[in-house]
């Protein structure tokens, strides 16, 4: 390198020894005195005759070929430094900065503006040194160096905040730490400490350590509201629940003798006869009745709670009525004929004879109301054993009425008979109810017996009514209808009885406190009095329409049977 400077500084010297001016044979210099004496200029030397100014330039113009040459050389020396940089910019530009500032120090030359360099005539070409710049390989760029508007990676301007940036120490409107309670806040007491857990319900609500009525808002003193549906019924530090259903039930067909009937047009209605039809009785249709069950309770401690059903069932009714001459169908009242021993019947229609009309109804009604308390057997996350036990009440009501009035030309006779029974159960009750449950969805299986006394009460009563239909003829009123005669009156006795039930229930939580189900209820009492079973068909028709004595038939005899309701439970329920 050092003799690659030293060539390029001798070449610089030459190029500026061959790049003095010519200076003009016909330039003068006037001194103001005289003749105008010629003088030489850069080049020329004083006293020298023109042959050898001449001789000198020629000496000259070898040396500037000689440059010329030299300069060749230089041009390739210049390039062969190029190269080099090149070579030093892509391996040491960062390591050795001072090596480019030795070269430029060893080329004074070459740093010189380009217009105080010589210019090297030769042949009409002109050449301009290389400078360092010039030196530098393409794309060339100084350590440091940024292009307009450079950004390292990851700048941000000042100010600037990412997208869901949050400072240190932010916390959103409502936001509560973890265990986070309320001033006057106080834990509700469930028990859960003991052997439930978070999926127990009942006793141990919930969730454990805070009782679920109270999470929702009891009282100030749990952090709600004093004036919540679970302060009203006093459910703020104990569990409880309020269960409302709606029971859409079937009661079973009651039984009965025939009561009414019917045949083809001049045909007699009586039972047994071809054309013969019974259109009620034998066998009252139960249809499907509505009805509602409440069931309300709470918890008087971990494993104790106390609570109320009360169910009813709406009228569960089947009647039929009919009339007309006869001219299409004839209707009777049939009965068994004591006195012939054979079936009979009082014709309602017949045509061409009698014209009437005739009107059947049967109803039952049912309620009931239970006080009971409850036992934790046993609970786990995911079931439940509670043992149940207390009283049970009720009430099975029976109603059957038939009023029929047969007119013929002579005379209108009219008979009314009232068959009443009701039934009162009091006694006590014991069962299991298990809970079993799954996220949000839980099944409840409640299978308990009633057992006790059953109060059977039996009310028959009838009249009938006969009128001659001529001007002043009196019209009779006795005490007896059809079916009622010397049976009449009221009966009581009581018997014991047991009335076991199911109901099973499939439901779901939408809500911490709400829960909707849906299930199925069988309801068995062994023992009741009914109003159809209870019905004499037998009677002598020689005492119709008469105040007595009456015949032995119809006999009361206290009859009682059997009696199931069954049906769908959808229920709502607000669960503590």
């Amino acid at each position: 390198m050092k003799k690659t400077f030293r060539g390029l500084t001798l070449a610089a010297a030459l190029l500026t020894a061959s790049g003095s001016a010519n200076a003009d044979e016909n330039a003068t210099v006037y001194d103001g005195d005289g003749p105008v004496t010629p003088v030489a200029f850069v080049g020329d030397m004083a006293n020298h005759s023109e042959d050898a100014y001449f001789a000198e330039n020629a000496a000259v113009a070898e040396q500037a070929a000689e440059a010329i040459s030299q300069t060749s050389h230089v041009t390739r020396a210049a390039e062969e430094l190029r190269h080099h940089e090149r070579q030093l910019n892509s391996t040491a530009h960062q390591q050795k900065p001072a090596a480019r500032q030795h070269i430029a120090q060893q080329m004074p030359m070459m740093q010189q503006p380009a217009a105080q360099q010589p210019q090297i005539i030769g042949q009409g070409v002109q050449y301009e040194p290389v400078s360092v710049q010039q030196l530098q390989p393409a794309g060339y760029q100084p350590a440091g160096y940024q292009p307009a508007g450079y950004q390292p990676a990851g700048y941000q301007p000042v100010g600037y905040q990412p997208v869901g940036y949050q400072p240190v120490g932010y916390q959103p409107v409502g936001y509560q730490p973890v265990g986070y309670q309320p001033v006057g806040y106080q834990q509700c007491d469930t028990g859960c400490a003991s052997a439930c857990d978070a999926g127990c319900t009942g006793g141990c609500g919930p969730t454990c350590g805070l009782d679920s009525g109270c999470d929702s808002g009891c009282d100030s003193a749990y952090g709600g509201s004093s004036k919540s549906f679970a302060s009203m019924f006093g459910l703020c530090t104990t569990d409880g629940w309020c269960r409302h259903e709606a029971l859409l039930w079937f009661v079973e067909n009651r039984e009965s003798p025939a009561l009414v009937t019917t045949a083809a047009r001049g045909d007699l209605p009586i039972v047994g006869f071809p054309t013969t039809q019974t259109v009620f009785g034998d066998n009252i249709e139960g249809d499907m009745s509505v009805g509602y069950r409440l069931d309300i309770g709470r918890y008087v401690d971990d494993n104790i709670g106390i609570g109320a059903r009360f169910w009813w069932l709406s009228e569960n009714k089947d009647d039929y009525a009919a009339g007309g001459d006869g001219s299409l169908i004839s209707i009777g009242r049939p009965y068994y004929n004591d006195d012939l021993n054979l079936n009979d019947a009082v014709v309602v229609a017949l045509n061409g004879f009698v014209e009437g009309n005739v009107e059947a109804e049967s109803s039952i009604d049912m309620l009931a109301a239970e006080a009971y308390a409850r036992l934790n057997l046993s609970c786990s996350k995911s079931c439940q054993l509670d043992l149940v036990g207390g009283y049970s009440y009720f009430q099975v009501d029976d109603t059957l009425r038939i009023t029929s009035t047969s007119q013929t030309s002579t005379s209108a006779r009219t008979f009314s008979d009232l068959f009443e029974t009701e039934n009162r159960f009091n006694g006590g009750q014991v069962g299991l109810e298990t809970i079993i449950k799954r996220g949000r969805w839980f099944a409840r299986s409640l299978t308990k017996v009633h057992l006790g006394d059953m109060e059977q009460n039996v009310r028959i009563a009838g009249r009938s009514v006969e009128d001659f239909l001529t001007p002043n003829a009196p019209v009779i009123v006795s005490n007896s209808g059809m079916l009622t005669m010397g049976n009449q009156g009221e009966f009581e006795r009581n018997v014991f009885t047991f009335v076991p039930e199911i109901n099973f229930k499939l439901g779901y939580r939408f809500r911490d406190h709400v829960e909707m189900t849906v299930g199925y209820s069988f309801l068995y009492f062994d023992r009741v009095a009914l109003a159809g079973v209870n019905v004499d068909p037998a009677i002598d028709p020689a005492f119709l329409n008469t105040n007595g004595p009456f015949p032995q038939r119809p006999a009361f005899d206290f009859n009682d049977t059997s009696l199931w309701a069954q049906g769908v439970d959808l229920g709502f329920a607000i669960a503590y």
